[in-house]
């Protein structure tokens, strides 16, 4: 059974964890938060697509290729954001690892 009290959110973890480190200075913790807002801004703009195609298939039944068109253009905008966020950090990563060597 999994207690409550042993749960913490990411950035929590992240403060808690730069206290111990008083000579950092403070770029990762950044990095780290960074993705974390990016991660939860792209959970929220995928919820919202599903949403938003379950509520379209609900009030029509017959394709409209214009909307369907403009669906499509709505995910492949979506998917390059994400793209450009995961290059991003991984080009962040790759760059503090660098630093750490």
């Amino acid at each position: 059974m999994l207690h409550q009290d042993n749960l913490t959110t990411l950035q929590s973890h992240i403060l808690q964890e730069a206290q111990r480190f008083p000579q950092a200075t403070g770029q990762f913790s950044w990095i780290l938060s960074a993705m974390s807002l990016a991660t939860k801004v792209i959970a929220s703009k995928i919820r919202r697509a599903r949403i938003d195609d379950v509520l379209g298939a609900l009030e029509s039944s017959n394709v409209d290729i214009a909307t369907e068109f403009t669906t499509m253009i709505k995910y492949q905008r979506v998917y390059s954001a994400n793209a450009r966020v995961i290059s991003s950090v991984d080009q962040l990563v790759n760059e503090l690892l660098a630093l750490g060597r």
